[in-house]
Order: structure tokens, then C-alpha cells, then sequence
């Protein structure tokens, strides 16, 4: 098996978890590749644009911002991505580092694919698409430096669904739905459930509430400023696009998919429990 390896080298302890996982995955035959030179010689350096494309699965040390910046690299040729959490919740992760053993699963083929929906954000600007991202987790847009408060229209289909005033808006996956959309106040979901949320931030209203949509809907979102200031568009934290007034945003389900792998048992409701302490 040919697994590409990935890790954030500037924060503390990442490197020698990575290199403590591929000794493990080395020892039970695979073959492995990083973005760079580890200084060992069973792991051949490699750009990680031409390893995915060589890779059976994708290991990961890291956060989630981590592992969504892989989703994206990944998803495109439909590699799955292990999880080793070094961040703070870590929903993404599969494994603590102190379970790296479990690897071993990996090569011996047990474990199973969950196959997440991700979605497809565009810019429309007089009638042009001007930017396109896909993101696992969620398309947000918030106010601009000096814009105070936006006025949203948002649609299904070409059907009105909502008008309110905010400081932004969250679209949001079922993967997402444990990220800023929870924060927002925006319902949890099972991330392997297949449909859309959009979760109004700091709205200027009692009745502003979250929306949850088939993923099959289109989402089509107007944004006006009110003091002529643009708005930023970031998917899955990345980019932040300039939005203007009376561009629309149209949000779809994407035609990629992120597989994460599984190793452990346990359901996606013992790891919300962990991660937010629920019961405790």
C-alpha cells in the first residue's frame, strides 16, 4: 500500500508523531511518501500534487484545518484520509496519538470507508461565475472590514426561503454541522447524512433560525451590505474572496466526496460525547 504523509512541521510534536506513525506503517509493509526530505530512508520525498495521485491513502497529523486542507487535495482523486489528532477537538481525526498502533488495522485491511459529503460554492457577478471552491466542511460568508451589518436573501431552488439581517451566514455540510455552524448555534447532524444548513451569525432577530435543506437543493444566497462595504467569502477557512453587493452566492452539493477512514468502533455519537464532554 502507498500512503502519503502529511504534516504541519512548525507546530510542536506533529514531525515525530508522523515519523512514529510511518515506522509503524514501514514495518507492516507500506510504502510511504512525504512532501519532505524526513531524513529517513524508507520514506521517498515527493510533491504532494504527484503523490496523491500515487497514493492508496492519506495520513494526516494535524487539526482538522489539517485535514480539511488535505480533503481538498485528496477528494479530486479519490484517496482516503486518516486522521491523527494534534489539535484541540479534532472531530476529523480518527486516532489520538497514543493510538497509533491501531495503523496496523490499515494494512491489514481492517477498517471501513465513510464516505462524506462536501459541497461546491460559487460566486455569481453579473451573471459570471468569478470563483468556484469545494470545501468538506462549509462556505461562510461574514461582513468586511468596515461593514457593519448584511441583509440576506436566501433561496432554494429558486424558492424564498428566508430574509434576515446579520453579521454573516454558514453553509454548512453534515461534516461541518460540529464546526462554526454549531457555533452559530446551528444544529448537530450526522456527518454521514447528506444535506445542507444554513445558520444565520449574530442575526438582528428573534426568528432567525437555521434552515436544514435536501442536498439536492440549490442555495442561492443575495447579500446586500447596506453601507456599500464587501463581504468575504471563505471556504473551509481558505481564500477569502471578496463578494460585492448584489453578487449571489449559489451553494450545491459538490460532485466530489472526502472517504475518511475508520479503524475503531464506536458511532459519531460517542465522538461528539468526547469531543464536547455531552453527559459528563
Amino acid at each position: 500500500m502507498n500512503i502519503l504523509l502529511l504534516c504541519n512541521r512548525e507546530r510542536p510534536g506533529e514531525r515525530e508523531v508522523m515519523l512514529e506513525s510511518a515506522a509503524i506503517l514501514k514495518d507492516h509493509g507500506a510504502f510511504l511518501y512525504s512532501a519532505a526530505d524526513e531524513g529517513v530512508d524508507y520514506i521517498e520525498r515527493i510533491n504532494p500534487e504527484e503523490g496523491i495521485k500515487v497514493a492508496d491513502a492519506l495520513v494526516v497529523v494535524g487539526g482538522d484545518g489539517s485535514i480539511l486542507s488535505a480533503a481538498s487535495l485528496a477528494s479530486k482523486y479519490e484517496v482516503p484520509i486518516l486522521g491523527i489528532n494534534m489539535g484541540r477537538l479534532g472531530f476529523l481525526s480518527e486516532l489520538e496519538p497514543e493510538e497509533i498502533d491501531l495503523l496496523s488495522c490499515l494494512m491489514k485491511g481492517k477498517y471501513t470507508i465513510e464516505r462524506r459529503m462536501m459541497l461546491e460554492a460559487s460566486i455569481v457577478r453579473s451573471g459570471e461565475t468569478v470563483y468556484t471552491g469545494h470545501g468538506l466542511n462549509d462556505a461562510v460568508l461574514t461582513r468586511g472590514v468596515g461593514c457593519k451589518v448584511m441583509e440576506f436573501d436566501i433561496y432554494a431552488d429558486s424558492q424564498f426561503i428566508a430574509k434576515f439581517r446579520a453579521d454573516g451566514v454558514i453553509i454548512s455540510t453534515p461534516t461541518g454541522s460540529t464546526g462554526y455552524s454549531m457555533s452559530a448555534g446551528g444544529p448537530i447532524i450526522d456527518p454521514t447524512e447528506h444535506n445542507l444548513t444554513a445558520t444565520p451569525i449574530c442575526a438582528h432577530g428573534l426568528y432567525a433560525k437555521s434552515f436544514v435543506l435536501a442536498s439536492e437543493r440549490v442555495v442561492t444566497v443575495g447579500v446586500r451590505s447596506l453601507r456599500s462595504k464587501s463581504s468575504v467569502l471563505s471556504v473551509d477557512g481558505r481564500d477569502d474572496f471578496p463578494v460585492l453587493d448584489d453578487d449571489l452566492i449559489v451553494i450545491k452539493q459538490s460532485p466530489f466526496v472526502t472517504d475518511m477512514i475508520k479503524v475503531k468502533g464506536g458511532s459519531v455519537y460517542d465522538v461528539i460525547r468526547d469531543k464536547l464532554n455531552y453527559g459528563i
